[in-house]
């Protein structure tokens, strides 16, 4: 739970950083932004991974190493299954909407 709590934290302070750079009266009002926006979700990923680590790591008592691990490891697959399920439905709707 703490790397979800950590990772909704860290998405809404990049939501509101993400708004105060769009600026509306320039000719290109989103430039930089996708770069911006993966950088941000690696480093935020990241910071709530080790956050969730640390804290499961510390709270079990002689097994601090396994829990940190399993925690790592699970929210890793998860992580990868999401992704691959994000990346099917997009080509998906590429397909469909191009007439593949």
């Amino acid at each position: 739970m703490t790397v979800l709590a950590v990772l909704l934290l860290l998405s809404t302070l990049g939501t509101s950083l993400g708004f105060s750079i769009v600026d509306p009266t320039s000719d290109d009002p989103v430039n930089g932004a996708g770069t911006t926006v993966v950088v941000w979700s690696a480093v935020s990923i990241i910071i709530s991974l080790a956050a969730g680590v640390f804290i499961a790591g510390r709270l079990a008592a002689n097994d601090g190493l396994i829990h940190g691990f399993l925690v790592w490891a699970s929210s890793l697959i998860i992580d990868h299954r999401c992704s691959a399920w994000r990346t099917a439905g997009r080509l998906y709707n590429e397909g469909y909407w191009s007439g593949i």
